[in-house]
């Protein structure tokens, strides 16, 4: 369970990243605190 969460908030992460470079830097801020919130939600509720 917890290593899909981690494995979407890469996946997010990246997506973030692709938006960010063609221009959407909103789109990119929410897709990264989201993913930030995954990864760490994977990592501290074991």
């Amino acid at each position: 369970m917890d290593f899909m969460l981690t494995v979407s908030g890469v996946v997010i992460l990246s997506i973030a990243y692709t938006a960010d470079k063609y221009g959407c830097h909103l789109l990119s801020r929410i897709g990264a605190y989201c993913s930030l919130m995954l990864i760490f939600s994977s990592l501290f509720f074991e």
